[in-house]
């Protein structure tokens, strides 16, 4: 009787010994599901973290390509307003010339006749007897002289009629001056365009924070924040001087070349540019064609033909009767060739090599009057930061290019919740991921190619831990200590090397 008594009550501490054990062993293989757990958890955070770096740098190398791309389309755009505008202020300007020339000699011949022509007598006998005899004849003779001036004035009115060079000055002006506007608004506002669109992208890939190497370090930026900043780098330009000004005008003549692939795409044969190709099929070279098609050159050899006649050994008497002897009445400066040399081509040359030699419009009454200077709003020469204009190898590698075309994102995100929190235990706070871009130019690195790409690249920037260490702490936010005392922590680059695998 008593042990069926204790039989229940062994079966029922066996049942809970069983229990013990069964909830001992639970508790390694429920460290062993937190462990793993917490581990995927922690591989999808860095993948996260690295992912986002990924797409930052490509989002701001897209967009540098992008701006140098719409940069070198306006600077070829650039030369073919000039051109025009060139060529429409040279008309213009000799228009002007040939006006004010034409007044002078009407001037002086009217000045002329009023001094010769009348009669010199108080006796009106005499007087009547000179007048039939000298003065009528004096004044048709002055008349006449005054006609081929008269005739080139009214030319003048016609031509500019016909082809309106100052609608030509006016477009070209306002196109240059939107131009320049725009690249300027590119450039002033890159960084802070890469701030903004890198805050959306964050928001959606789940970053808490990212960096971009060197933020700002660019000529021209505006609203731009260096130290303690998401701020990304400027676009890799710097303002050019002579020789950037050089390779513009260059470009203005030869336009196509190995490099300048932007003007072949707009039907400009190799080693033509829009002042050499930009006329008729039969006379190619703007200057050519506007001195032949508006007659311009043959209108000038005229007026300073009739006003320049061959002097006599008594010119200076003989010019009472015939006015219009050489150095008598004024006439246009220099020669006045129908095709080469005169005052249109002289025009045109002069502002031409004001463009190239000063690199701005020149204003001011001298210059409204004599219109040798350009008049255009000459946009800014840029020329890429860290590679000379002047370069007949242009660099094509992404991996020879500068630092400047070297886009270096670093992104942070926080350790999220872990399973056991109190019992496995992190010393890890922050995810850190970083990734880099290279932008480069197939065509050459130019701004007259529209080729401009990018392509993911190894982190070049990271490979000395101590100098990125110092940027991180002087520009990154707090956000990035860390891993900047990480870095720092670092005893030589080729440690580094070992475990950086970017």
């Amino acid at each position: 009787m008593i042990g069926a008594a204790f039989r229940p009550l062994l079966s029922r501490r066996r049942r809970g010994a069983v229990a013990i054990v069964a909830v001992a062993a639970m508790i390694p293989v429920t460290a062993m599901i937190a462990a793993n757990a917490n581990s995927g958890q922690m591989v999808n955070e860095r993948r996260m973290t690295q992912d986002g770096a990924d797409a930052l740098a490509a989002m701001h190398g897209t967009w540098t390509a992008r701006s140098l791309n719409v940069i070198s389309m306006n600077n070829v755009t650039a030369t073919q307003l000039l051109t025009v505008a060139i060529g429409s202020e040279a008309l213009a300007g000799t228009l002007q010339e040939i006006r004010i020339t034409a007044g002078l000699v009407d001037a002086y011949i009217i000045g002329h006749g009023a001094l010769h022509c009348p009669p010199r007598t108080a006796d009106p006998i005499s007087a009547a007897a000179i007048a039939a005899a000298w003065t009528t004849p004096c004044m048709i003779n002055h008349g006449a002289v005054a006609i081929p001036a008269n005739l080139a004035l009214a030319q003048t009115f016609i031509t500019e009629a016909r082809y309106d060079p100052n609608h030509g000055i006016e477009v070209s002006h306002k196109a240059l001056r939107a131009i320049e506007g725009m690249n300027r608004a590119i450039v002033e506002r890159f960084p802070r365009a890469m701030r903004e669109i890198g805050e959306e992208y964050a928001k959606e890939l789940g970053i808490e924070a990212f960096h971009f190497a060197d933020p700002c370090n660019g000529y021209g930026v505006k609203n731009c924040t260096k130290t303690n900043t998401s701020d990304g780098m400027a676009l890799p330009l710097e303002k050019g001087e002579f020789e950037a000004r050089s390779q513009f005008c260059a470009a203005m003549q030869f336009g196509t070349t190995a490099r300048f692939t932007t003007f072949r795409q707009r039907g400009f044969p190799f080693g033509k540019g829009p002042m050499t190709y930009g006329g008729a099929r039969s006379r190619p070279v703007v200057k050519d064609h506007i001195n032949d098609t508006t007659r311009i050159g043959r209108d000038l050899k005229k007026f300073k033909d009739f006003y320049d006649s061959p002097s006599t050994l008594l010119g200076e008497y003989i010019h009472l009767w015939v006015p219009y002897k050489k150095g008598i009445a004024p006439n246009l400066f220099g020669p006045q060739q129908a095709t080469r040399n005169n005052a249109f081509t002289r025009r045109y040359d002069a502002k031409f090599a004001s463009l190239c030699l000063v690199g701005k419009a020149v204003t001011g009454p001298l210059n409204q009057l004599v219109r040798m200077e350009i008049e255009a709003p000459v946009p800014t020469f840029w020329q890429l930061k860290d590679i000379p204009p002047l370069n007949p190898l242009p660099i094509v590698q992404p991996d020879r290019m500068p630092d400047a075309f070297r886009v270096l994102a670093l992104t942070q995100k926080d350790k999220g919740r872990r399973l056991a929190a109190q019992v496995l235990t992190e010393t890890v706070e922050s995810h850190f991921g970083y990734g880099q871009v290279g932008v480069y130019n197939p065509d050459g690195a130019d701004l007259f190619s529209q080729n401009w790409r990018y392509r993911m690249m190894p982190a070049t920037r990271v490979d000395d831990p101590a100098k990125m260490a110092r940027d991180l702490q002087r520009q990154a936010k707090a956000a990035f200590r860390p891993l900047a005392t990480a870095l720092g922590a670092v005893s030589s680059r080729g440690t580094w090397g070992r475990v950086n695998a970017h």
